[in-house]
């Protein structure tokens, strides 16, 4: 039995909030406190715009297709800008170096793979 798209989005939020404190736990050793959970979720923010803010510019005010928003385009940019993060000796730049790499690759990777 399908689960309406309604329904299925309000399931999906307590779902991935818990998955996301089970990661937070796993790399923080204190995560249950602010000081150490706040950088970790917000390490993820520069990436995510970046696709975000490209995403709106291609399309040009153009509604997402039908279905749902299925861009294989930016789902490998994102994981391109967190990959970023990683990089030694960029310090805090890593999220707007994330930024960066995350909107080249989903303008790069758009056309060709981006549902219209």
């Amino acid at each position: 039995m399908p689960v309406p798209p309604r329904w299925a989005r309000a399931l999906a939020v307590p779902l991935f909030g818990a998955v996301g404190y089970g990661v937070a736990l796993l790399v923080v050793a204190d995560a249950a406190g602010h000081a150490g959970l706040v950088p970790v979720v917000a390490q993820w923010v520069g990436p995510w715009l970046g696709v975000v803010l490209t995403d709106r510019l291609l399309r040009r005010g153009r509604p997402v297709p039908d279905g749902g928003h299925h861009g294989l385009a930016g789902v490998i940019a994102l994981v391109a800008g967190l990959a970023t993060l990683f990089v030694p000796g960029l310090g805090g730049a890593a999220v707007l170096a994330g930024a960066a790499v995350s909107a080249a690759v989903h303008a790069l990777l758009f056309p060709h793979l981006a549902r219209r």
